[in-house]
């Protein structure tokens, strides 16, 4: 568990996690042993948790299962994207049109985090939404920085660096990241190529809300249908506004 995450907040929200993928109630010993917690540790969470209404106990067969309360918390969220501006059935034809994966970003400080996934079946995205990226390592990363000034991405270089230095992993030189910063905001658009997964992205910054937040859409695509996929995303984008795609 990452050392900044307060424990017991992270364990309520695996616990959630944990019932998302089992779909049925489950007891005590199946989550203390699944997410290899103290069994005493796991009761007393599962208690509180019942006792401020997000799951509820069936003493009969020693269960829990979660509540439409937990349900409530997010069903505003959509109406909001739609009120920012952000239609997510640009999401659905991008994906139908294309058959591949499509994600909605948010910058979190020197982050990309998704907060809409689309994926295809079979997976082709290994995050889920909440996941936490380095803006400076994906395509919707990017497409977000395309909006900011020189010395905001020096200082997204530099706070993603100390990250790195931690993490012993290689550093980022901004000199080499502008180029790919410039044309993005030259075309709209930015292509990134196949990583490690073996799938790249084309992303694009949406217009800022209202609110002055900025949003980005990916769509992420296995190696070998990158370029036919981009052509795609791109036509499509150009006929749209106030999207402004530009072909190079």
């Amino acid at each position: 568990m990452d050392s900044n995450i307060v424990k017991s907040t992270g364990r309520a929200f695996a616990i959630f996690e944990a019932f998302e993928q089992h779909r049925r109630p489950v007891s005590l010993g199946e989550i203390a042993s699944e997410l290899q917690y103290p069994k005493s540790s796991a009761a007393a969470l599962l208690k509180s948790m019942v006792s401020i209404g997000y799951l509820s106990y069936a003493r009969s067969t020693r269960t829990y299962f979660p509540t439409t309360r937990i349900n409530t918390l997010g069903r505003w969220i959509p109406q909001q994207l739609a009120a920012d501006g952000i239609d997510l059935r640009l999401m659905h034809k991008l994906r139908d049109t294309t058959g591949a994966a499509v994600v909605l970003g948010g910058q979190s400080d020197f982050y990309i985090q998704y907060l809409h996934v689309l994926d295809t079946t079979p997976p082709c995205v290994s995050a889920r939404v909440g996941t936490l990226r380095f803006l400076t390592s994906s395509g919707t990363g990017i497409a977000l920085l395309s909006h900011a000034t020189s010395a905001e991405v020096t200082r997204i270089v530099r706070a993603t660096n100390h990250s790195l230095v931690r993490q012993r992993r290689p550093l980022l030189d901004v000199s080499s990241l502008m180029p790919i910063i410039r044309r993005t905001r030259r075309y709209g658009y930015v292509l990134m190529p196949a990583g490690s997964s073996g799938h790249g992205s084309i992303a694009f910054p949406l217009p800022a809300t209202q609110q002055g937040r900025r949003f980005a859409i990916g769509v992420i695509v296995s190696s070998d249908r990158l370029e036919a996929t981009a052509k795609v995303v791109i036509g499509m984008l150009a006929t749209m506004n106030p999207l402004s795609i530009r072909s190079p």
